[in-house]
């Protein structure tokens, strides 16, 4: 029995893998299938095991990683990568904790109290002083999470977003994530790091690097910018945010990732 934790790409999973220490890799596909493969990893912290998979971007990738977790073990499951802003409080680099996940079409799910109170509880007790305002852990948010089926990649698309939903970020796997872990009746919650802001485009529409099976391809991204050579300059900005977003991520994992690792499921009773 285990933690699993979902992320989406190989930087999201650094971030995770620098807090555990990583003891095995496993690179699983399904017999006669030609989906990629789920990617594993497993460590553990302070005695405690924890698992981390991959699949790719996207709630079907997210899905099978959160399965494979499921299948391997994963007493409880932790959503965790980048996010983008929908709202002018939180800013790149920022970590959200989301309270609750939802869908554009109104379908939700609360954020297991329990390990809400341990991030909480870390979030608190992470190290904040005048001298340190932009190190990672200064800003810390809790609030809405929607997940979407495409990369939201305008200001407008944000803003319709946020009203909609009343959603402070916005990503592509979390809800795939709460829905297994509802139906296998375990514990879940979202740690997300913000790679753009709210006033912030993305340079590109990252939707055409990404194939149906939630595969970035950078082959295709190569193409967009020969198309758009001046998208450079925000490409190298965003860059930046992810590498902040990332060591945001590692810094508050290694805070509560050995008291996340040692929840339980409650107990349900057969009656």
């Amino acid at each position: 029995m285990s933690l699993g934790v979902v992320v989406a790409l190989p930087e999201e999973a650094r971030a995770v893998g620098s807090a555990i220490g990583v003891s095995r890799i496993i690179r699983s596909s399904p017999r006669g299938e030609r989906r990629p493969p789920v990617h594993r990893l497993l460590g553990g912290v302070e005695g405690e095991a924890v698992q981390l998979a991959w699949a790719g971007a996207g709630e079907r990738a997210a899905s099978r990683a959160a399965a494979a977790l499921l299948e391997a073990g994963a007493r409880a499951l932790l959503a965790v990568g980048f996010a983008g802003s929908l709202s002018p409080e939180i800013r790149a680099g920022d970590l959200l904790i989301a309270a609750g996940i939802s869908t554009p079409d109104g379908t939700a799910w609360p954020a297991d109290s329990r390990l809400l109170e341990l991030m909480e509880r870390a979030r608190l007790a992470a190290p904040v002083s005048p001298a340190h305002a932009t190190a990672p852990l200064s800003r810390c948010h809790i609030g809405a999470l929607v997940t979407t089926p495409r990369v939201v990649t305008t200001v407008d698309e944000k803003y319709r977003l946020r009203e909609e939903t009343g959603a402070v970020a916005v990503d592509m796997e979390s809800a795939a994530v709460a829905r297994c872990a509802a139906e296998a009746r375990a514990p879940m919650a979202a740690l997300r790091a913000i790679t753009d802001g709210f006033d912030e485009p993305l340079p590109l529409d990252f939707n055409r690097c990404i194939d149906s099976n939630g595969q970035f391809h950078h082959a295709r991204l190569i193409l967009l910018l020969a198309r758009r050579p001046l998208a450079v300059g925000g490409l190298v900005r965003l860059g930046r945010h992810s590498a902040r977003a990332g060591q945001a991520l590692a810094s508050f994992l290694a805070l509560c990732l050995p008291d996340l690792a040692k929840i339980h499921p409650p107990v349900v009773s057969p009656h």
